[in-house]
């Protein structure tokens, strides 16, 4: 079973109460997501708790086939990754769910997603949604 340290573990917990959260560096104002203890821009470690808004920019997709997804994953497939930006400016890499057209979605490109969960054994990680 999964057991997360301390900031994971708000993390995970934020995500089964359908939240985001990450940590804003109260130095730069710079939001770490997924969140760590230290600020990524200017190595701070004064950091508060925030709920993101959950809305993302999507910059890139790609697609994952069947024969590339990791086993847990699978039968989701094909899905596509995602190289997306937090409404509050933190970029990230992921997946997305709810593209049935590919080449109909990257001409759209960059367009808007929102942040949803996806449950896995024992946990849920945060990915992209459209509704196409």
């Amino acid at each position: 079973m999964f057991k997360p340290q301390p900031v994971l573990k708000r993390y995970y917990d934020s995500l089964d109460e359908g939240k985001f959260v990450a940590l804003k560096c109260e130095e730069c104002g710079y939001y770490e997501w997924p969140p760590k203890p230290t600020c990524s821009k200017c190595f701070s470690t004064d950091m508060e708790w925030v709920e993101l808004s959950g809305n993302v920019m999507v910059e890139d997709i790609w697609e994952i086939g069947k024969a590339f997804a990791p086993p847990f994953l699978a039968k989701y497939a094909p899905y596509y990754g995602v190289l997306a930006k937090t409404a509050e400016g933190t970029p990230f890499t992921g997946i997305i769910f709810g593209i049935t057209d590919g080449v109909a979605a990257k001409a759209k490109l960059p367009f808007e997603a929102k942040l949803d969960t996806l449950q896995l054994d024992g946990f849920k990680v945060a990915v992209c949604k459209i509704e196409e």
